[in-house]
C-alpha cells in the first residue's frame, strides 16, 4: 500500500513522535482545501471583472491599473466589493497627485499604509511600541 505523497511526507517528518496519517485523511484535507482555493479564485476573478467594468464605465483604459497593482488591491480587498472600490479610488487619487496615468503597486501601497486602512490591532501595537 503506497501512501500519497503528502501523507508519506507527513509520516516521515513526524515518525519520531509516533504520529501518522492515512491516505483517506489526506484526501479529505486536500479536497477541502482545493474547494477553498477554487472559491477564492472565483472571488478574485469576480473582483477583477468588477474593476474592468468600472474602468470601462468611466471611459478609462483597462491598462489604467498595472497587473501588480490590481493583484495587490484584490488581495487586500479579500472579496469585499466596497473595499475593492475604495482602494481603487484611493489609488487613482494617488496617481492624480503625482500627475501620472498608470496606477502602479507603489500607489496602491501608498493607500494601504494610511492608518484608516490598517486593522485596529496593528495600530494599537504600533502605538505601544
Amino acid at each position: 500500500m503506497r501512501l500519497p505523497q503528502p501523507a508519506a511526507a507527513f509520516n516521515r517528518r513526524f515518525a519520531h513522535k509516533g504520529v501518522s496519517v492515512g491516505k483517506t485523511y489526506v484526501n479529505d484535507v486536500v479536497r477541502r482545501h482545493q474547494y477553498e482555493i477554487l472559491t477564492l479564485r472565483k472571488r478574485f476573478k469576480h473582483l477583477e471583472y468588477y474593476i474592468v467594468k468600472e474602468l470601462e464605465a468611466a471611459r478609462l483604459g483597462i491598462n489604467t491599473f498595472d497587473s501588480a497593482a490590481t493583484e495587490l488591491i484584490i488581495r487586500s480587498a479579500q472579496g469585499n466589493l466596497r473595499l475593492c472600490r475604495n482602494l481603487c479610488y484611493g489609488s487613482l487619487v494617488e496617481v492624480c497627485r503625482e500627475t501620472k496615468k498608470i496606477v502602479t503597486i507603489t500607489h496602491a501601497n501608498g493607500v494601504l499604509v494610511q492608518p484608516h486602512w490598517r486593522p485596529h490591532e496593528e495600530l494599537i501595537k504600533q502605538q505601544v511600541a
